[in-house]
């Protein structure tokens, strides 16, 4: 504690603040769901996480205005779905269920009342997503998504009839977009308009890029010397 000169301070030396701690409900309540806001409300939590401080300087008359900076460090961490995670999960059409991505480091800043984060991986099942942004003391969220194209836009393609499906799935693999999520961490909202146009503009992109393809062979076809 620093008391004089000016605003009583509370500082922290640099070093590994906790060490393999394992997780608990009440934790991600607390204050671990403003670092990786996928904690937020989750119905269950289990694995270990260390911490460690690069900066710690918080004054005593309002905490929220302090500076802190370090790594939160992700040994496994399983959870049940949360209000984020649930929406992200209908978003691309799978269970509620993930997990933060194993001996992962997310770096973290809490500056003028925000806290931001940095490459956090949350794997579901068959792809990981990775979140940026920041949450504020009024738990309000800044983020930035980067999922994969979601496999509705594929069923959309699907049911409307349209050729060359399958070559079309394959040139998306591996498509990421980028997501905003605002809102709150108990109601978080993403932009759909924004999903909707690259929505057509993948689609669009995409049948551009096959139907040339197609093309280019067809000319190497017709024009390759003929087979002895």
């Amino acid at each position: 504690m620093r008391f004089v000169p000016g605003t009583p301070t509370l500082t922290h030396p640099k070093e590994k603040l906790a060490t393999r701690v394992s997780i608990t409900r009440e934790m991600c309540a607390g204050g671990l769901k403003y670092i990786a806001p996928v904690l937020a409300g989750v119905t269950s939590a289990e694995g270990q996480f260390s911490i460690e401080l690069d900066k710690c300087e918080i004054p005593l008359d309002d905490p929220t205005q302090g500076e802190v900076a370090g790594r939160f460090m992700v040994h496994s961490i399983e959870i049940g779905p949360g209000m984020l995670v649930k929406e992200l999960a209908a978003v691309l059409g799978r269970a509620g269920y993930a997990r933060l991505e194993d001996e992962s480091t997310i770096p973290f800043r809490m500056a003028d009342g925000r806290v931001h984060h940095q490459n956090l991986g949350l794997v579901f099942p068959e792809f990981t997503i990775r979140s940026a942004g920041s949450v504020g003391f009024d738990q309000s969220l800044d983020l930035r998504v980067e999922v994969p194209v979601p496999t509705q836009w594929m069923s959309n393609l699907n049911t409307q009839g349209r050729p060359l499906l399958g070559v079309l799935e394959k040139s998306l693999e591996g498509q990421t977009i980028q997501v905003a999520v605002g809102g709150t961490l108990q109601q978080p909202r993403l932009d759909r308009a924004r999903l909707q146009r690259q929505n057509r503009q993948f689609i669009e992109r995409a049948t551009r890029n096959v139907i040339r393809d197609q093309i280019d062979r067809g000319l190497q076809d017709l024009f390759a010397p003929p087979r002895r």
